[in-house]
């Protein structure tokens, strides 16, 4: 399989949520599965898988160890099974990892993908993040996340002539987050040229589940929307496995 989801978008548009969700239900569905946390000043995806990354693994050891097996640095989920992360240890900080170089990105993420099913990279907003931009270059499907406000829109249109210039849009799948009806998404897939594939409605119990350090499951679903959420993210799943 050898997959490469690329999760971007802009700081704030829930990506490490999305890229968590997509990540546990493949898991569930026996694929081996890594995800990748480009950000280098601060990861919330192990908060909301429940990890805690021992000082010396994850990214940071990865990067001081360049010539070790990268994958050995991956620590799996304790709740899902076949589920791994390499992200910051909880006690790095913003000084520990001083940026990634464009050949480090692409040697960590070439020789890790060996080992997965699946990578799912947690991009950064910028495209000048070695990581996020070897995710994307490297990536088999980049699912880009859009929250339902100006801002994101018009983010990602400035990052419309990067997508066409690296021939990037064809492996694009565009997803709205969190539509609470103060967006019109129709004009905004016209100022974007495309379609939303998938329009995820906003759902307080992930919002508050990201807060707990958990995810949405069939466990904890309280409403329609909810549901609605959990079956959104289930069809996108289903994309990236078929």
């Amino acid at each position: 399989m050898e997959s490469v989801i690329a999760v971007w978008g802009k700081n704030g548009a829930g990506k490490s949520t999305v890229a968590v969700a997509i990540g546990t239900e493949l898991a569930k569905n026996d694929w081996l599965v890594g995800i990748i946390v480009a950000d280098t000043a601060y990861a919330s995806a192990q908060h909301l898988l429940g990890i805690e990354i021992p000082q010396g693994r994850g990214l940071g050891g990865a990067l001081k160890n360049p010539y070790d097996e990268a994958a050995k640095y991956f620590v799996e989920s304790p709740r899902t099974r076949n589920l791994f992360l390499l992200a910051l240890s909880e006690k790095d900080n913003c000084f520990t990892v001083n940026g990634v170089g464009e050949d480090e990105a692409k040697r960590l993420l070439l020789t890790t993908k060996e080992r997965f099913d699946c990578i799912i990279v947690d991009c950064t907003a910028s495209i000048k993040d070695s990581m996020t931009f070897i995710g994307l270059s490297y990536s088999t499907m980049i699912i880009d996340i859009l929250q339902a406000n100006i801002t994101d829109y018009k983010f990602r249109l400035s990052h419309q002539p990067f997508l066409d210039e690296f021939r990037l849009r064809e492996k694009v799948v565009y997803v709205i987050n969190g539509d609470r009806g103060y967006f019109d998404i129709r004009l905004a897939e016209k100022g974007l040229k495309t379609k939303f594939s998938y329009i995820l409605p906003y759902s307080e119990t992930v919002f508050e589940a990201e807060n707990n350090g958990e995810i949405l499951s069939p466990d904890n679903i309280r409403s329609k929307k909810d549901k609605q959420y959990l079956k959104t993210i289930n069809s996108l799943v289903s994309e990236v496995m078929g």
